[in-house]
């Protein structure tokens, strides 16, 4: 499924520390985010709270931002003002985004293993040209791939992994794939899910995590769950919902995840109902079932889109996510320290 419309780098370590410490965030007050109302024993606050966001990741000790008006920028969070333009693919853009053609959204955005070039996807509404560019900080956009319906890619071990439904909105049929990073379109699959598609995530052994987001006719969420294929299950591919642990259930379709440096799977759920929120789950911890975290803020229709973690979000790392609709800006979660007010 498509996202509605309305991360220099040196080393691990130091992406880690970098935004360990640009992002820290000591207290919060209640209703310092419009973007999301945090769960007892959480904090929020937003970053950017006037800018509509289409995508966003981590870069280093910077934010990457997109937005169709201003494409793709390096922003300073310390100094939003302080900002790098990358560019954006403009013939792409001629092309499909004025009338009478279809409107085309940013479906994800990751950083290159290198440190220095970002990986952004695109998708249409008829998802018949559906691109991942690879951007370095000179601007030079390039096409890797067409890969329709791409909705998330995340590298581990120096390969690129991308979910994608191929059928577009009028067949639910996502897929993981490998992806073929020369060029040649020849992508591997790794996993056949099924439903519509949602974001990817790894742990630092290489185990891959999923979301499931099947829905019905009336567009209401249907049994849905957060997967676990094992990394050697990963590297021989081929895989169906069959080959993976079923760590829990959904409450609504699953829309992002990521796992963080202690292992804490995050992620995001969305529906029309209003069975939005983010959640987290370890499984070192009693009772086997995800903990809320947040639910949408406001009174719109919220619609959460990317999420992003920096730290162990048990001990003062943080959650990033942004809501596609219903608040500007991106908001930033933490796990409060006793004491402290929400």
């Amino acid at each position: 499924m498509n996202r509605f419309p309305t991360r220099n780098i040196a080393t691990p370590v130091a992406i880690l520390a970098a935004s360990l410490l640009v992002f820290a965030i000591p207290a919060f007050t209640h209703g310092a985010s419009a973007i999301v109302s945090p769960s007892d024993g959480y904090g929020a606050r937003d970053l950017l709270p006037d800018e509509w966001i289409d995508g966003f990741c981590l870069f280093g000790d910077a934010l990457a931002v997109f937005s169709m008006e201003n494409g793709l920028e390096i922003v300073d969070p310390a100094n939003p003002a302080s900002r790098q333009s990358w560019g954006k693919p403009d013939d792409y853009f001629a092309t499909y985004t004025e009338p009478p053609h279809v409107f085309v959204w940013n479906s994800f955005m990751t950083p290159d293993p290198s440190g220095d070039a970002l990986w952004i996807g695109f998708t249409m509404g008829d998802n018949t040209d559906d691109r991942i560019y690879r951007v370095d900080a000179g601007g030079a956009w390039d096409v890797y791939t067409t890969l329709s319906g791409n909705f998330d890619l995340e590298f581990f071990g120096g390969e690129a992994y991308v979910s994608a439904n191929p059928g577009g909105m009028a067949q639910a049929q996502s897929t993981i794939y490998r992806l073929d990073t020369s060029e040649a379109d020849q992508h591997a699959v790794v996993a056949e899910i099924g439903g519509y598609s949602a974001g990817l995530g790894f742990d630092a052994t290489g185990n891959l995590y999923y979301g499931t987001c099947h829905i019905d006719e009336y567009y209401a969420p249907i049994d849905n769950k957060m997967l676990r294929f094992s990394a050697s299950d990963v590297a021989s591919g081929d895989l169906t919902v069959d080959d993976a642990e079923v760590l829990f259930d959904l409450t609504s379709s699953g829309c992002d995840v990521d796992v963080d440096a202690a292992g804490n799977v995050v992620f995001n759920v969305n529906d029309f109902m209003g069975g939005n929120s983010v959640g987290a789950w370890n499984e070192a911890l009693p009772g086997g079932a995800p903990r809320q975290v947040a639910l949408p803020g406001g009174t719109g229709w919220p619609w959460f889109s990317l999420l992003d973690v920096a730290g162990d979000v048990a001990t003062g790392g943080t959650i990033y996510v942004a809501d596609a609709d219903n608040a500007p800006g991106i908001a930033q979660i933490v796990k409060l320290a006793p004491g402290d007010a929400n």
